[in-house]
């Protein structure tokens, strides 16, 4: 007997799935507004008689692209089974498969930490990149994006101050203007955190830890800052990769968090950084640093800090932590006969 529709499905630990049918409905619904609209909007411009409707057709046609392919991907996963959807993903021409592994071993290497020695200890951690890159991201969406409306907008008050008013097109690209505004605030944000905060270095005593083992940290910050609060911690985080569908799914859960660091209200002077200094005690029935295709144990020391007149800001730094070096054979007979007597 065929089960009635429901909104919430399987249970999965504390969740649930949703359903595929109400899932697949409202990305149908979404792709189809933005068909239409651009669809819509290319019919409007090419009854224009404007000399820069041309160039501005490429507004609606982007829509339409999107609306399009995003329909086109929808309709082909509804109704799909499993095993045609794992057919498919061991085709070797299917574009989006999961990334191979990158080194036989699974364990990360520490070539990377090593080879920057540290000012009060052994070695100075690297610093997660992805902040980074995401500015370098965000600026480059953000100077293609207002650079083409910037120039929709130069022909519309053109052709404002010449008493012809395009409503059609104003209406377009008017959204579009205030997206522009907020990727350029968001842009600004991130990298005046990024530049203008100032360095957080973290050194370590030694590399690699292992668990159960004590470490010693240091904690230093550069810049000026007025400082409202400062916290390390050390996190560990599960990373798992997996197949959707069709889609590259990637799931992250931390696993856990140990505060080893907080400091309150300081103030920061470009010639004297802060520093302070703390302990690291990986628990010694933790799980090694891990990486494979499908699954990975990332270690980091976080450091978040909260300043005045400053976003709050977080930077992470990984780290290497390898399995605990198995005992000697004869080592463990002999604990073990010592304990019979």
């Amino acid at each position: 007997m065929r089960s009635r529709f429901s909104l919430l499905l399987k249970k999965r630990g504390r969740r649930r799935t949703g359903s595929p049918l109400l899932a697949a409905s409202g990305a149908i619904a979404s792709d189809l507004i933005f068909l239409s609209v651009g669809v819509g909007g290319a019919i409007a411009m090419l009854r224009e008689r404007d000399q820069w409707a041309a160039w501005a057709l490429a507004i609606p046609l982007s829509l339409a692209a999107i609306g399009g392919v995003g329909l086109w991907r929808t309709l082909r996963r509804v109704g799909a089974s499993p095993e045609w959807v794992r057919w498919r993903a061991d085709r070797p021409w299917l574009p989006h498969r999961l990334p191979s592994v990158l080194s036989a071993s699974p364990l990360p290497s520490v070539e990377s930490a090593t080879d920057s020695p540290g000012v009060r200890m052994q070695y100075r951690l690297p610093i997660d990149g992805a902040r980074g890159w995401r500015v370098v991201g965000m600026a480059l969406i953000c100077v293609l994006w207002n650079g083409l409306v910037g120039f929709f907008l130069v022909e519309i008050v053109s052709n404002v101050l010449q008493g012809n008013v395009n409503w059609p097109i104003t209406l377009l690209v008017a959204p579009l203007a205030f997206a522009g505004v907020g990727l350029g605030y968001e842009l600004m944000r991130d990298a005046w955190t990024a530049t203008g905060v100032g360095v957080t270095r973290v050194e370590v005593s030694d590399l690699p830890m292992i668990p159960g083992g004590t470490y010693r940290c240091v904690v230093i910050q550069a810049g000026q800052l007025r400082v409202r609060s400062l916290v390390a911690a050390l996190v560990c985080e599960e990373v798992a990769t997996y197949l959707q569908g069709t889609d590259s799914r990637v799931a992250t859960a931390e696993v856990y968090r140990n505060t080893l660091l907080r400091e309150r209200r300081f103030d920061v002077d470009p010639a004297r950084p802060f520093e302070a200094e703390f302990e690291i005690e990986i628990p010694a029935d933790a799980m090694h640093s891990f990486r494979s295709t499908h699954n990975e144990v990332a270690w980091s020391v976080e450091v978040q800090c909260l300043a005045h007149r400053w976003p709050s800001f977080r930077r992470r730094f990984p780290l290497c932590v390898y399995p605990a070096p198995a005992q000697p054979a004869s080592a463990t007979k002999g604990q073990l006969s010592g304990a019979a007597t």
